[in-house]
């Protein structure tokens, strides 16, 4: 049979060790010339090769392969893995990682939602009964750290007020932009470490960055890991990077393993490009810490 008809048929004699073994490495890469293997095909066919050739042998038949899904990059790294144990280079499965994790990252960034793209309706929300009282007094305010409580707490009431025109006022104005004292947070950030979900919300809705940090570098996903709020963490993991880590080198993974929160760890390890082998400045991995955690535990 001709090397096309082996290519139009690969699922038929590519796990099939009595046909491999009956093959030369010339004829076989006659054949493989002509096929596209999907990650599937390829760790079946060089098992096969694996236990019938040299590394030289098989590192040549590796050359005539090409893959069938270019536009897939899980089907890539499929390979990449098993490539990198094949020949056991422990830097091709690194590489690999780094490369989908990028591609993931900024696939992430590219189609999260921004608070330009929200519908055009919201970004001219109407006035309640509050609205004129509210914005005079938030206006009143200077712009300070000093003042930033004062800001606060007049977020604090529009949003239990459903009054969004004094946010989007806040927001426009840059009283949003004001941090605190002590660790730095901005209001948004001030909103998670106190829980108020909607306000997190409606301020990122009117334009607040939702990837600010304090001065300790906690990130909104930080912040609301530590307060052990999934509704939260399922917003901010939208806009801000899973990965991302604080002053002392710590990811949200790190964080939710140090307080025990296993449900929290199981979402950010379903996340796509989660990294979970970042070391803090300590050298702990999270996995490091979800140990010694549950040693504690034990011991109490």
């Amino acid at each position: 049979m001709s090397a096309e008809h082996y290519s139009q048929h690969i699922d038929e004699w590519c796990n099939d060790s009595s046909f491999i073994n009956k093959k030369t490495v010339d004829e076989l890469c006659i054949i493989l010339d002509h096929c596209q293997f999907t990650s599937k095909q390829f760790k079946q066919l060089f098992t096969i090769i694996k236990a019938s050739c040299s590394i030289d042998e098989s590192l040549s038949l590796m050359k005539h392969s090409k893959i069938l899904n270019h536009n897939d990059p899980n089907e890539s790294k499929l390979i990449l893995e098993y490539v990198s144990k094949f020949f056991d280079i422990p830097l091709i499965y690194e590489v690999c990682n780094d490369i989908i994790y990028t591609y993931k990252f900024q696939n992430r960034i590219k189609n999260a939602p921004t608070a330009t793209n929200t519908d055009s309706s919201n970004r001219n929300p109407q006035k309640v009964a509050t609205s004129d009282e509210n914005t005079a007094a938030l206006r009143s305010i200077p712009k300070n750290a000093a003042h930033f409580l004062n800001i606060y707490e007049i977020l604090q009431k529009t949003s239990n007020e459903n009054d969004e025109y004094t946010i989007k006022v806040a927001v426009d104005e840059k009283y949003t932009e004001v941090k605190s004292g002590g660790i730095g947070a901005y209001p948004l950030l001030y909103a998670a470490l106190s829980q108020e979900n909607n306000l997190v919300f409606t301020l990122v809705k009117y334009g607040a960055d939702p990837t600010v940090k304090t001065d300790y570098l906690d990130s909104l996903l930080h912040i609301f890991v530590t307060k052990n709020n999934l509704e939260g963490l399922k917003f901010a993991i939208k806009y801000v990077d899973v990965n991302s880590q604080d002053v002392e080198g710590s990811t949200p993974l790190h964080i939710a393993y140090r307080y025990g929160f296993v449900h929290i760890a199981d979402f950010l390890l379903e996340q796509p490009g989660l990294n979970p082998n970042i070391m803090n400045q300590k050298g702990e991995t999270p996995i490091n810490i979800y140990q010694r955690t549950k040693q504690a535990l034990k011991n109490n």
